[in-house]
C-alpha cells in the first residue's frame, strides 16, 4: 500500500505541470520560418541562447532583437538577438497530460483517505 501511494504521488510530481514545450513545426508549404515569424509577442516560449536555456515571456520586436521578461514572476527584461537564437520550443495545454494528472490525483487522494480509515 505505502509503494502504490509513493508511486502515485512521484508521478504526480512528475507531471506537475499541464504545458509542455513543443518545436514549432514547419508550414505545409516547406518554408522554413524566421525567427520573428515563430516567436509572437505576449506568449511563453523556451529559447536556446549561446548554449543556454531560457524560459521566456515574448514582449515585443524592436529591429532585429527581442525583448523578453526572463522571469514569469518578476519583471525582468533582457534582449536577445535574433541570430543568437538557436532553438525555439513554444508552451501548448496538453490535454492527455492534464487528463492524467488528474485521474493520479484522485487515485492517490481515494487511497490515501483509505489508508486513514483503516488506521483508525
Amino acid at each position: 500500500m505505502k509503494k502504490i501511494t509513493f508511486l502515485f504521488l512521484a508521478l504526480t510530481l512528475l507531471l506537475q505541470s499541464c504545458y509542455t514545450y513543443q518545436s514549432i513545426k514547419a508550414p505545409k508549404d516547406g518554408k522554413q520560418l524566421t525567427i520573428q515569424e515563430q516567436i509572437k509577442s505576449e506568449q511563453v516560449y523556451k529559447i536556446e541562447v549561446d548554449n543556454k536555456t531560457y524560459k521566456i515571456k515574448a514582449i515585443k520586436w524592436e529591429q532585429d532583437s527581442l525583448v523578453a521578461q526572463t522571469s514569469l514572476k518578476k519583471d525582468i527584461r533582457k534582449n536577445f538577438s535574433a541570430k543568437q537564437i538557436t532553438n525555439v520550443k513554444e508552451r501548448r495545454f496538453s490535454d492527455t497530460r492534464s487528463n492524467i494528472l488528474t485521474v493520479i490525483s484522485y487515485i492517490a487522494l481515494g487511497t490515501g483517505i483509505v489508508f486513514l480509515i483503516n488506521k483508525m
